[in-house]
């Protein structure tokens, strides 16, 4: 693809295929079997640990009279930067061979290239994902053999214990497969693990670090030296625990694009993976569900930390507010200290505190009163990061509620 005009430093990385007097086609080294050596392979396996981005062909704009290079297209396949290559010989070496100052020649080819870039992404209208993503996702189905509709969920750098020696290389999590490949010096190891077929994933401390330990019914397979190891475990039981529901479930009773739903160009921001967002809201609404005992369909829709009021002992307990369509639940920081459900059916009104320079035991400035029927009372919550913003939230989500209510039914409340 065509790329902005950018200065380069060229390195012995690269060797040239063709050349002109103004461009120079170029092959990255350690990506072509034609071609081996020591050179290629350290080559390769600095690719492969560290994940560069590079593609393996590119195309360099550099005048007679100049030592600056300048990087204006790049491609994966030899294919697509015949093209550019081709595209060049047509359209800007006859009009270059007419330009006598080096510094306009320069100039042309970079607002050519530039236009060109600019109807490029004009034109692309499914970028979703990261580019970086995009690659991972191009690389994951290449070197697993997986079906094409498998979804990469996200990747990690790690290390994979074979005895006592580490392989450094990428861990990439999907829907339904684990898989590590490592590349070191011409050596590759590949795995590929369903997660239905994981029987055992554990954290361990063993060798120089804490390890994610996985097990299947014939081998054991350990990986360290995570960024997040954290993260990685969390996301790694997620997955294990959808594919055992997707397992386990009667036929049709578990539908894929529940857990995973189609995202549109008007909602979808420009993040690493959206099935990783979608998985880690789906986990925090199952959390939040089993902590207030509701329904399996009510979904959460944020959380915010906060204070709440109790006239008991005239005190405010630190905890966070967790909102969803039809309830406003809080839950005190010490656990099981206050569990309070209030559902949008029995709330009136919700407000700001009043201005009351007399009350020195509430923060009027930051405090919403939620108003409720018969005898539940007001319920009243401060110190919010954001009071406007939790307010409309509220506000949007009780208007709502009442419209879906027709005007004949009388729902009793909860007493």
């Amino acid at each position: 693809m065509w790329v902005k005009p950018s200065e380069i430093l060229v390195t012995g990385f690269w060797s040239t295929d063709r050349a002109n007097p103004y461009f120079a086609l170029q092959r990255r080294r350690g990506h072509d079997e034609a071609y081996s050596g020591l050179t290629s392979l350290v080559v390769a396996t600095i690719d492969s640990v560290l994940d560069s981005k590079t593609n393996r062909y590119r195309i360099l704009h550099q005048r007679p009279d100049s030592e600056v290079y300048h990087l204006i297209a790049e491609a994966d396949t030899k294919e697509e930067i015949e093209e550019h290559w081709k595209w060049i010989e047509e359209h800007l070496m006859p009009t270059l061979g007419g330009i006598d100052v080096g510094v306009d020649v320069t100039d042309y080819v970079e607002c050519k290239i530039k236009s060109l870039c600019a109807q490029m992404d004009e034109d692309e209208i499914d970028d979703f994902e990261s580019e970086k993503f995009k690659n991972a996702t191009k690389k994951f189905h290449k070197l697993f053999n997986v079906p094409p509709e498998e979804k990469l969920v996200t990747y990690y750098s790690c290390s994979y214990w074979r005895g006592r020696v580490p392989r450094q290389g990428w861990l990439y999590l999907s829907v339904n497969y684990l898989c590590f490949y490592s590349y070191l010096l011409g050596k590759d190891i590949t795995i590929v693990l369903k997660f239905t077929d994981i029987i055992a994933l554990e954290r361990v401390q063993a060798y120089l670090s804490e390890t994610i330990r996985i097990g299947t019914r014939f081998h054991v397979h350990d990986f360290s030296m995570f960024r997040n190891i954290q993260e990685t475990y969390q996301m790694m039981e997620q997955l294990a625990n959808f594919a055992a529901k997707k397992l386990l479930s009667e036929k049709g009773a578990f539908r894929e694009e529940d857990f995973f739903p189609a995202v549109t160009k008007k909602t979808a921001p420009k993040v690493i993976s959206q099935l990783k967002r979608d998985l880690d809201a789906k986990t925090r609404s199952e959390t939040y569900r089993c902590r207030f005992r509701l329904s399996l369909n009510e979904r959460l829709d944020g959380e915010i930390a906060c204070h709440l009021w109790t006239p008991y002992n005239r005190s405010n307990v630190s905890g966070k507010l967790y909102i969803s369509s039809n309830f406003v639940c809080f839950a005190s920081k010490v656990f099981h200290q206050i569990n309070l459900i209030i559902p949008f059916r029995d709330i009136m009104v919700i407000e700001k505190q009043p201005d009351n320079p007399n009350s020195s035991d509430i923060e009027t400035q930051s405090a919403l009163l939620i108003i409720t029927k018969e005898r539940a009372g007001t319920f009243t919550f401060s110190k919010f990061d954001d009071r406007e913003f939790v307010l409309n939230k509220l506000s949007y989500l009780l208007s709502q509620y009442n419209e879906t209510i027709p005007p004949n039914i009388n729902i009793p409340p909860i007493r």
